[in-house]
Formats: structure tokens, C-alpha cells, sequence
């Protein structure tokens, strides 16, 4: 089975669930097989991905990421005189039906936080999050004009709701999108072996 097969049929599968706010479990069943019959279950982002990512956020001139064991290395240069180096680690996720689809991460040095250029390529790796995530969905999105909206606590943690990924807010906005995407929740986000690791799972399925 293709790809694009599983998607037709995860799509289907979840347009007859529409009239549900949460998927039940028979549905749950079909679309977990479905998402293993396709390859797309747990995945990596690797560090040359997220590279390119970043160096395309606005005001980045150039940057380099760098997987090591369980964080990722950022070297961002913002123009002739200015650097800015930190790590980035996982730290958790928080998704819920019809809520949020929180990714955060804690900074270090923590006072890197307060960078708009850190939260400027923490949101690029957000986008690069949400199209692995929920890819099938997004990829006839419009070019994004902004990014994504990262908020800091001031403790060294940054947090990116991906519903404010421009991809994912156009495909909110699609009722067959936004159930796909409400069906396929992250359960885990993990740095490890200088890549970041998504764990999905579908939304109403209890795990054994």
C-alpha cells in the first residue's frame, strides 16, 4: 500500500468520524493499522533537515544544527558581528482534542530565550514537526508569510502550539483537514541520537 493510499484511506476513515468530536475506538483501530500499513508511524528529523529549516527563518543569515545524544546544537549567525549558540532540549508535549498541540523545549543558557532569533528557529523546527506530522494535509497549504508563534516562561522553556504553524492553521480552517490532523496527535517528541524522534498515535485509542 502507498503512501498516498494510506492517506485516501485515513482520509475517508476520518471524514466518516467528522460528526464525532472524539474518534471511537473502532475508528481508532482502522486508522492506527492504516497509519503502520503506510511507514508512518514513529519517525526522525534529522539535523540537516532541521538546518535548512532554520536558515530559511527570517532574520538568520546563517545557522547550523547539530545532533548530540539528547539535545540539538544551534549556531545561529544574525550577520557579520552577531552569533548566538545555544541547545535545545525535549521537554514534553501536550496534545488534546479540539486543544492544544503544544512542543516544548528547555534552552540552554536559559537567558537564550528571550532571543527573538532562538524563538525564530525553534519555530522553524515547529514547522518541520507539523509537516511530518500531519504532511498529507498541509502540502497543498500556502507559503507560510510568518512563523509560527513561540512563547517563553522566562525559565529557560520555550513552548510552540503547532495550530500556529501557517500550514496547520490554513488546514484548521478545512473541516476534513482539521479532523485528520485532530485524529493524529504527537504523543512523544524526543531528542535522541542528535535527531528528534515523533511518536504518533491516534486520537481515542488506548494503548495496550
Amino acid at each position: 500500500m502507498s503512501k498516498f493510499d494510506v492517506l485516501r484511506s485515513v482520509l475517508r476513515s476520518t471524514a466518516r468520524s467528522a460528526r464525532d468530536s472524539v474518534l471511537g475506538p473502532r475508528a481508532s483501530e482502522t486508522l492506527s493499522k492504516l497509519l503502520q500499513a503506510g511507514g508512518l508511524g514513529a519517525t526522525t528529523i534529522d539535523a540537516a533537515t532541521l538546518t535548512i529549516a532554520v536558515t530559511r527563518a527570517g532574520g538568520i543569515e546563517a545557522a547550523t544544527v547539530a545532533g548530540d545524544r539528547d539535545r540539538l546544537r544551534v549556531d545561529l549567525r544574525l550577520d557579520r558581528e552577531h552569533h548566538l549558540q545555544f541547545s535545545l532540549f525535549g521537554a514534553g508535549v501536550q496534545f488534546a482534542p479540539g486543544g492544544a498541540k503544544e512542543i516544548s523545549f528547555r534552552i540552554d543558557p536559559a537567558e537564550a530565550s528571550a532571543k527573538s532569533a532562538a524563538r525564530d528557529a525553534v519555530a522553524a523546527i515547529g514547522g518541520e514537526i507539523a509537516k511530518r506530522l500531519w504532511g498529507p494535509v498541509l502540502a497543498a497549504a500556502p507559503a507560510g508569510g510568518h512563523s509560527a508563534f513561540v512563547s517563553e516562561t522566562g525559565s529557560g522553556r520555550l513552548f510552540l502550539d503547532l495550530r500556529t504553524v501557517p500550514e496547520v492553521r490554513w488546514a484548521m480552517s478545512r473541516r476534513l483537514q482539521r479532523t485528520f490532523i485532530e485524529a493524529i496527535r504527537l504523543e512523544r517528541c524526543e531528542i535522541t541520537d542528535g535527531a528528534i524522534l515523533l511518536t504518533p498515535s491516534v486520537e481515542g485509542l488506548r494503548r495496550r
